[in-house]
C-alpha cells in the first residue's frame, strides 16, 4: 500500500512516497520521492494523508471537503495554476473562521515564496520529461521488487 507522509515545518513540508506511484507526474524519481511544498505555519498538525485521498490532491479542481487535502499547497511541474488557486482558497477559508487578522502577516510572507517557486516552475517542468522516459523502467522494477519481497516474506514466515 502506498503511504504519503507529510511532515511540516515553519516554511516547508516534505512528502515521502514509497514505493513510487505509477503516475507520470509522480513516479519521476525511483525510490522515495521528496517534494518541497509551501505550507502555512498553522498546518504543523499534518501527519499522514491516506492513499485514497492523494489522487484528489493532484486533481485540485474537485473541491471536496477533505481538510487533509487542503492543508498542503503543492508546487509540482505544471500545477502552478492550481497552486495559485489554492493560495487564494486558503485566504478566504481562514477569513471565514476569523483568523484573518492573525494570518494577515503570513499572507505577505508567503507571497514572496509564491514568486520564488514561480521561477523554478519552469526548471522542474523541463526535467519532468527527462524523468518521464525512465518512469516505465522503474515501474516494472517496482513490481519485480514487490514479488521478490512477497516471496521472501513467505520464505521467512514458513
Amino acid at each position: 500500500m502506498y503511504s504519503l507522509a507529510c511532515r511540516a515545518s515553519a516554511v516547508t513540508v516534505s512528502i515521502d512516497i514509497d514505493p513510487p506511484l505509477p503516475s507520470a507526474h509522480l513516479a519521476v524519481i525511483p525510490g522515495t520521492l521528496h517534494v518541497t511544498l509551501v505550507v502555512w505555519p498553522f498546518l504543523r498538525g499534518i501527519k499522514r494523508i491516506s492513499t485514497e485521498t492523494f489522487p484528489r490532491v493532484l486533481n485540485m479542481e474537485k473541491q471536496e471537503s477533505h481538510l487533509a487535502i487542503y492543508r498542503c499547497i503543492i508546487v509540482l511541474f505544471d500545477y502552478y495554476y492550481y497552486y495559485y488557486y489554492y493560495y487564494y482558497y486558503y485566504y478566504y477559508y481562514y477569513y471565514y473562521y476569523y483568523y484573518y487578522y492573525y494570518y494577515y502577516y503570513y499572507y505577505y510572507y508567503y507571497y514572496y515564496y509564491y514568486y520564488y517557486y514561480y521561477y523554478y516552475y519552469y526548471y522542474y517542468y523541463y526535467y519532468y520529461y527527462y524523468y518521464y522516459y525512465y518512469y516505465y523502467y522503474y515501474y516494472y522494477y517496482y513490481y519485480y521488487y514487490y514479488y521478490y519481497y512477497y516471496y521472501y516474506y513467505y520464505y521467512y514466515y514458513y
